[in-house]
């Protein structure tokens, strides 16, 4: 059907055309170029010496020698006429039947395979006889009909020219795949890709087309996968978007997925590497200015997706004098934790870590308020609009209890003696973030703030009620800015609190314990700043009481407030924790062998804690401590159901004793 298409069309163009023959004999004297302006004169001169060098490649093999014989015939006559046509321009601008072949060659052109074309020398030669037409024909009235004209082009060879990013935790990056160069995304929070504003205003028609691929893993059925994908990967056109954040409300989208970008019937389930090329009909947009942006932004059910964008035509009836790029923030700073902490320090880096689970390198934290992370003491010139933005990563975390504080007077050493304040920041609207929910912070930075060097801290705030699960992880910290630059990045050195309580080194602190093996795996494993007691699918089907014990504590040594048990009971269930307890034992009992036979056969006689599920600190009253002198007792045996430990995890960090007396 195609062939006979081009076949039509080559009769069709070729009507009237027997003159032509001769086209490339017109002699070059003072009559060319008579009632063309500068830039049309120029393009038809550069457009005839593009056209005869593209004969010549064609004619020595250079191109075009694996296409289809009908697409290579369609375009050899299409260059051929087109050329005829341009001659005749350069001798009369009003030459309107020279103008209607140049259309008719654009058309002759749109209608081959353009998978066939080698690089962008073919296109390119037709979008600038494009321009040429359509400007012409403007000016002395030739219809147009239904013919568009590559009016712009964008194919990221070396940059994104005019495009540019919004990041609300993700970013897009420049890359090359199989000698194909493109722009994708990268991360797995939001980001957009935005185009600059093209002015439709008597574009006659107007169709984008676009060349892109989406990966994403899925196991469910095809119509849901085609619902994520067009979730994920957004195409929208806006007529009122300026600059700044595309979310604004102030802001109207239109999708135009609705276009079945992602059809259902191309989805097949499992792994998907889609490319695709796409058609938009924008005629809606006529007269208007238009943007058109790329929203990416993964769904739950989707995973590890990318996107990524070959190329990016707008073709319309018009010529576009000049594309301007938006302003758009400068990129100054990103710290992503690729290998460690880089320029940031943490007062206890046995609780921030740095972390390359789950795809992405990060540092993270659990619920201990001492434990602090600093950024680089960041000093900055000429800086204006300054925004930082975090990319994060959380579970069981309360939002409530995120910390992030500026100080322009803090250098080193001891925090507590330095003015720290809160600083402002969007955070999804919600108590709690579950399992490992991603979400991103942007920090609001006064201009006073950004005069002065300044150091940001991150801490998670020690309240009542918080949940025994709570991580918080940060994937990267990024500085951007309107205008100005960074002046120097220095490293915190020795940070502290001197305020904070400090923490309990666990192995110092113990005395007695005992560890049952499980298959090649110890139940209980006892680290500096933590004793873990973790079971998960045991082969062993005879329980074994696993202990640690804390040295001899003094009651009348402590406070009122008793102790504070710094724990998290993490994967468990009401019936799994039954298996876990923390008893006060009188400290006359003395071995390994008696602490297991009382609390085995004579557990009365100790004071019992029953650990809930879930749970976080337990505060221990004075009054509740039956004891002179005590040991604590953390005791776990296992759980077993239907002849194998079931999981439960229950982290121990320590015991608070607060200020002894």
């Amino acid at each position: 059907m195609r062939s006979l298409l081009l076949s039509a069309l080559l009769l069709s163009t070729s009507i009237g055309m027997t003159s032509c023959s001769n086209d490339k004999e017109v002699i070059h004297d003072k009559y060319e170029y008579i009632g063309l302006s500068t830039g049309e004169a120029a393009n038809i001169s550069s457009s005839i010496k593009e056209g005869e060098n593209i004969q010549k490649l064609i004619s020595q093999g250079n191109i075009l020698s694996g296409s289809a014989e009908v697409d290579k015939s369609a375009i050899v006559v299409a260059i051929r006429r087109s050329l005829g046509s341009l001659r005749k321009l350069r001798v009369d601008s009003n030459n309107k039947y020279a103008v209607e072949q140049l259309i008719q060659q654009i058309e002759l052109f749109n209608n081959t395979d353009t998978e066939v074309r080698d690089g962008d020398t073919i296109p390119l030669f037709f979008e600038k006889i494009g321009k040429i037409a359509f400007s012409i024909g403007a000016r002395i009235g030739v219809d147009r009909g239904n013919t568009t004209s590559r009016a712009y082009f964008n194919d990221f060879i070396d940059d994104m020219r005019e495009f540019t990013v919004h990041k609300e935790g993700g970013s897009w990056e420049l890359s090359a795949r199989n000698e194909d160069t493109m722009i994708s995304s990268k991360g797995s929070g939001e980001t957009w890709l935005i185009s600059p504003t093209f002015n439709l205003d008597g574009a006659g028609l107007a169709d984008l087309v676009i060349t892109h691929q989406t990966r994403f893993e899925a196991s469910r059925g095809r119509t849901l996968e085609a619902d994520a994908a067009n979730k994920t990967f957004q195409i929208l056109v806006s007529t009122d978007y300026i600059k700044g954040d595309p979310n604004s409300e102030e802001v109207t989208w239109t999708s135009l997925n609705d276009k079945s970008v992602f059809p259902t019937s191309s989805l097949p389930s499992g792994r998907n590497n889609h490319t695709i090329e796409s058609k938009f009909n924008l005629n809606d947009f006529i007269n208007e200015d238009v943007v058109i942006a790329f929203k990416f932004k993964p769904v739950a059910n989707l995973f590890n997706p990318y996107w990524s964008l070959y190329n990016f035509s707008l073709n319309t009836q018009k010529t576009f004098n000049s594309i301007v790029k938006r302003e758009a923030p400068i990129d100054l700073f990103i710290e992503n934790f690729a290998q460690d902490f880089g320029l940031f320090n943490s007062t206890k880096t046995q609780s921030w870590r740095h972390d390359g689970q789950r795809g992405n390198a990060n540092v993270k934290v659990t619920d201990l308020k001492s434990a602090v992370l600093l950024s680089p003491r960041i000093k900055m010139k000429n800086a204006e609009e300054v925004k930082i933005s975090i990319i994060n990563q959380a579970r069981e975390l309360q939002s409530k209890r995120i910390k992030i504080q500026i100080s322009s007077d803090y250098e080193n050493g001891d925090m507590s003696l330095k003015t720290w304040k809160d600083v402002e920041f969007d955070i999804p609207k919600k108590d709690v973030f579950t399992n490992w929910e991603s979400f991103f912070i942007n920090l609001k930075l006064d201009q006073e703030d950004i005069e002065k060097p300044f150091v940001v801290r991150f801490f998670i705030d020690e309240l009542k009620g918080a949940s025994a699960d709570e991580i918080w992880q940060i994937g990267s910290f990024e500085i951007q800015a309107k205008k100005g630059s960074i002046e120097s990045l220095t490293k915190v050195e020795n940070p502290f609190d001197s305020t904070a309580v400090a923490p309990i080194k666990i192995e110092e602190s113990l005395e007695f314990k005992k560890v049952v093996n499980c298959g090649s795996k110890d139940i209980t494993k006892i680290f500096d700043y933590e004793i873990k007691f973790n079971a998960h699918r045991c082969s062993e089907q005879a329980e074994g009481l696993n202990f640690v014990t804390t040295k001899t504590i003094t009651k009348s040594s402590l406070t009122a407030n008793g102790l504070k048990i710094k724990q998290s009971v993490l994967h468990g269930s009401d019936l799994k924790v039954k298996a876990a307890a923390i008893y006060l034992i009188p400290s006359s009992y003395s071995s390994v062998s008696e602490i297991e036979e009382v609390i085995t056969d004579n557990p009365g006689v100790l004071k019992k804690f029953e650990i809930r599920n879930k749970e976080g600190n337990k505060d221990i009253k004075l009054e509740d401590i039956p004891f002179d002198d005590f040991r604590v007792v953390f005791a776990y045996k296992p759980f077993i159901n239907d002849g194998s430990y079931t999981y439960f995890s229950w982290n121990i960090k320590g015991v608070d004793m607060g200020e002894t007396k």
